[in-house]
């Protein structure tokens, strides 16, 4: 058998395979009088019939289970032989097969490109917001909570500043007509409230049941845009007093008024922590894919989407979904998810970055010792199995990286107060 390279590119390489006739004769005659033994045909006892004629009969089917085989028996050998261990995916382009004449077929194969990276280690400027609750922040958390406990009363007589709609919302186009499956429907607006208090967006102090109010709204942008407000019902909500009484009735394990105001500080503290590191982490890696050009192979993209497709298949109680409509719209999310996976393994190869066995346990371990006694033992049988414990090396990969990256952030960092976000 010889293996050749004949084209390349960064995600794929064509190898031309020739298979001399003496290293396969014997499997051609072991198929040829496999298929021969069941075949019958009038005049002929059952497996009888005369070679010339059978090999006619059957040759779609001698070909078909012959050239499956060969290429099963010889393409990792050949691919080997071009130097090419670890590919993604790979299909047969050409085939040529004749008896007794050398057996030649072209595989295509699909890999990762060799990625080359920014030179990271001299800093990666990149801003860090550090957000800041402010205590009108809070004040408007404890509002809503109190919102959840106000007693409701229907207003017959027109809608003041503080009542709230229930209405729909129907956006229209510029000309006034209703745009097709944009309706919000059960919508709780609260009057003299943001836009609800503006007069050039709208009007609703006044509105009853059954009236319906045009509502005009600038994007970021500019654009104006229409919406119809079509009001079903109008309420109005006496919220309680925030009493020490009222919280212990309603959250756990919290006594009084400060005890509530201090669990929602830090819990939304906590929120905007994660938010800060979340932007952060994105920054990062726009920082990497902005500055690490390559091709991603087309496998890897529909792979993604097939996935997604699956997923949202399964989510979607038989309903039907568009998947043309899905691959195009997450297009550009599969690109960059699959951008940034590839550089963080070129790092990881970069600096060899690797988890042991020993890391891996440590890491289950941790996980046990927060199991609930019975369910211990089958957490235990659960992280034997390799699958699982593959799972803990790959995350353990993902934090080594990140945590290797992160060493080289120069970050501006710029503090935001969450009232200025409102």
């Amino acid at each position: 058998m010889k293996a050749e390279l004949i084209n390349s590119t960064p995600i794929e390489k064509t190898v031309k395979v020739v298979v001399d006739w003496d290293e396969i004769a014997d499997d051609y005659i072991a198929v040829f009088n496999d298929l021969r033994r069941d075949l019958k045909i009038d005049g002929f006892r059952k497996g009888k019939v005369p070679e010339s004629l059978a090999k006619r009969l059957l040759k779609p089917q001698i070909f078909v289970n012959f050239t499956n085989q060969i290429i099963e028996k010889t393409h990792k050998q050949a691919l080997k032989d071009v130097g090419m261990d670890d590919y993604l995916d790979l299909h047969i382009a050409e085939l040529d097969f004749n008896e007794n004449t050398p057996f030649n077929y072209t595989i295509k194969v699909e890999y990762d490109p060799e990625i080359t990276l920014p030179d990271y280690k001299k800093g990666i400027k990149i801003q860090q917001k550090e957000y800041i609750v402010d205590p009108e922040t809070v004040e408007r958390y404890i509002e809503d909570f109190l919102e959840n406990q106000a007693e409701v009363q229907e207003v017959f007589d027109g809608a003041q500043d503080g009542d709230f709609l229930v209405a729909d919302l129907q956006a229209l186009d510029e000309s006034g007509l209703p745009l097709i499956g944009k309706r919000l429907p059960d919508r709780l607006i609260k009057v003299g409230e943001g836009i609800f208090g503006d007069k050039e967006a709208g009007n609703f102090k006044g509105v009853k049941a059954g009236d319906s109010v045009n509502l005009n709204v600038k994007s970021s942008s500019g654009k104006t845009l229409k919406y119809l407000v079509d009001v079903k019902r109008v309420e109005k909500h006496t919220l309680p007093e925030l009493t020490d009484e009222l919280v212990k009735s309603q959250v756990e394990d919290v006594q009084t008024v400060a005890e509530f105001r201090q669990r929602i500080t830090e819990n939304l503290q906590y929120k905007w922590n994660q938010r800060a590191q979340e932007e952060l982490e994105q920054a990062l890696a726009d920082y990497f894919i902005e500055n690490t050009k390559f091709e991603i192979p087309p496998y890897r993209i529909n792979s993604y989407l097939d996935s997604l497709i699956e997923k949202m298949k399964e989510n979607s109680q038989n309903k039907p979904i568009d998947e043309a409509k899905i691959r195009e719209e997450y297009l550009p999310i599969a690109e960059k998810n699959i951008r940034w996976y590839l550089i963080q393994q070129a790092v990881r190869k970069q600096e060899d970055i690797k988890v042991s066995e020993d890391e891996i346990q440590t890491e289950i371990d941790k996980i046990l010792q927060i199991v609930p006694e019975e369910q211990k033992e089958f957490a235990e049988q659960f992280y034997q199995k390799p699958r699982n414990r593959l799972e803990i090396r790959l995350n353990l990969e993902d934090r080594k990286i990140r945590e290797h990256i992160y060493q080289f952030i120069k970050e501006k960092k710029v503090t935001v107060h969450t009232e200025s976000l409102q």
